[in-house]
This record gives structure tokens, C-alpha cells and sequence, in this order.
């Protein structure tokens, strides 16, 4: 009998202790258009399963691409709002939701985030480092009656090489930025998009800001990185400017949850985009010409 009560009274204090972000059975599904070759493609985080670590009660996220990654394994804990990541045994912060508009957040991205970001050029970030962003405003976001408290943020380090090169955007209680998990490192190819967020869901929400399938990955004929494609002025403050596309072709500009937020066909020539009602951020651009397919990137200031 002792031992039952016990373990009850175990069982009881580790639901107490369960964490809001990343419960178990939460799933993430993201897409990240792939670099250097045709089509895009999708990756899923799953919250697998429980586990207490340095006395703290955690979750182990899996992702899945298909085939589960062992190295892409992530162990979170949630205290006091705050998300941590286990590593180098010791838990580093990732997101503090207990911040406001004008406060810093400085962070950690793990060591083994490329699994998480599509990383383009020889050098990548050096993940021993930390980053820091600036709180521009925060929403609280109504998702299937829970309230969740939403940061937009900006990067703070782009010209400090003391600093990680990475970018937060949107991050959302219990989901995450919504830039990929993680976030995304700034630098990224101007000639592709790293991708967006499709849908989050456990078992209080389902979040799907998108029209795409949660889990289905569009296939496209070409996938154009150079030629006479130029945007410009990038980043912008106000329009930009699309020149260097012979034939007529179509445009899709979307924000950085993969929402459509400007569409127009048959387009010919130089096209001017107004961009001073858009909040601060990633626009990612499409440009559908014939057989080609052109992807591009705006950073709003």
C-alpha cells in the first residue's frame, strides 16, 4: 500500500509539473524549400515522451522527416514561462515569454540546429554563442480558447560578430517561432527561402495559420537560385522592385507563417511592391515564369 500511495503522490507531482510548451504528443510540421535542387519538402518535431533531467522534468523532441534523426534530438524544460534547452549538461534559454515590447531577450541556439534551419555558404553560425533580440510588440493570440502570448522580435546582432547571426521572428506560447522551431540564421541565401511554419497541435490546440496540408510537400518544375532576377532595394523600408524577368509571369508575395499577402498575374516587365502597411520582418517571394520558378526573400525593416 505504501508503495502505491507513493507512487501516486509521484505521479501526481509530475503532472503538476508537466510543461505547457512542447507537452507530449505535440507535433510541429514546417516547410523548408530545398537548397540547390528542385521541389521543397517538409519536416515534422514531435514531442515523444517524458524524462527528468538534472532533477527537472523535460520533454525529448524527435524530429521526423520520414526517418527519425537521433542527432536532431532536442530535451526542453519550461519553468516560469521560460523555454530552456538541455546541453553540454546544463540548460541554456531559448525563449522567455515574460518579456515585453522594448525588453532583450539573450539566447542560445543548440548545437545541433542544423537539422532544425537550411543553412546556405561554407561558414555557418557558430551555435557556442549566444544572440540577442529586441521585443518590437506582443499579441496574445485566442487559439481554440487558450490564450497564448505572442513576441515579435527583430535581431539585434547583425553587425556584432560577438553575437550568433539568427533571427527569433514570431515566437508563439507552447509553438514556437514560427521561422522554424528555432528560428533561422541571417545567413540564409538571398536566392532561396528557408521555409515556414504550417501547423502546431496537441492536446488543447490545433493551430494551421496556413491553406496548406499540414504534411504535404509541393513539388515545382525548376528551381531558379541566379540569373537576371534582382530585387530591390533589400532590405526595405518601404516598396520594392522587381526587374530582370523577360515573360510575363506570376507573383506571390507571403509573410513569415507562409500566409498569401499580395497576389497579381500576368505581370510583364518592372514591378513596385508597397510594403509600408506590412509589419517588420521576412517577406518571401515567389515567381512563377513558364517552366521557372524563382524564390526570393525581402527583409522589412
Amino acid at each position: 500500500m505504501k508503495t502505491a500511495i507513493l507512487l501516486l503522490i509521484s505521479l501526481i507531482s509530475f503532472s503538476a509539473n508537466a510543461q505547457d510548451f512542447a507537452p507530449v504528443g505535440a507535433e510541429w510540421h514546417f516547410q523548408n524549400f530545398l537548397w540547390g535542387g528542385p521541389g521543397s519538402s517538409y519536416h515534422t518535431i514531435e514531442a515523444d515522451r517524458d524524462t527528468t533531467t538534472n532533477g527537472n522534468f523535460c520533454t525529448i523532441l524527435e524530429k521526423d522527416t520520414g526517418l527519425i534523426i537521433p542527432a536532431a534530438q532536442l530535451i526542453i524544460w519550461e519553468d516560469n514561462n521560460k523555454v530552456y534547452f538541455f546541453e553540454n549538461n546544463q540548460f541554456k534559454l531559448l525563449f522567455d515569454f515574460n518579456l515585453n515590447a522594448g525588453d532583450t531577450l539573450t539566447y542560445h541556439i543548440p548545437v545541433n540546429y542544423i537539422h532544425y534551419n537550411l543553412i546556405c555558404g561554407v561558414t555557418n553560425p557558430d551555435s557556442s554563442k549566444t544572440d540577442r533580440a529586441i521585443v518590437d510588440s506582443t499579441q496574445n493570440l485566442i487559439i481554440n480558447s487558450q490564450t497564448l502570448k505572442t513576441l515579435y522580435t527583430s535581431p539585434l546582432s547583425h553587425n556584432d560578430t560577438n553575437y550568433l547571426q539568427w533571427d527569433l521572428g514570431q515566437i508563439i506560447e507552447r509553438i514556437g517561432s514560427t521561422f522554424g522551431f528555432l528560428g533561422h540564421s541571417l545567413m540564409q541565401c538571398l536566392g532561396g527561402s528557408p521555409g515556414h511554419f504550417r501547423c502546431y497541435s496537441d492536446n488543447l490546440i490545433n493551430y494551421k495559420p496556413v491553406s496548406e496540408e499540414c504534411d504535404y510537400a509541393t513539388s515545382i518544375n525548376s528551381y531558379e537560385i541566379n540569373g537576371s532576377l534582382s530585387i530591390f532595394p533589400n532590405p526595405t523600408s518601404s516598396n520594392f522592385t522587381i526587374s530582370g524577368i523577360e515573360k510575363s509571369y506570376k507573383l506571390f508575395v507571403y509573410n513569415a507563417v507562409g500566409q498569401i499577402i499580395y497576389s497579381e498575374d500576368n505581370i510583364k516587365g518592372i514591378k513596385t511592391i508597397d510594403t509600408r502597411n506590412n509589419p517588420k520582418g521576412l517577406l518571401f517571394i515567389r515567381i512563377e515564369s513558364e517552366d521557372k520558378i524563382y524564390y526570393q526573400k525581402v527583409i522589412k525593416q
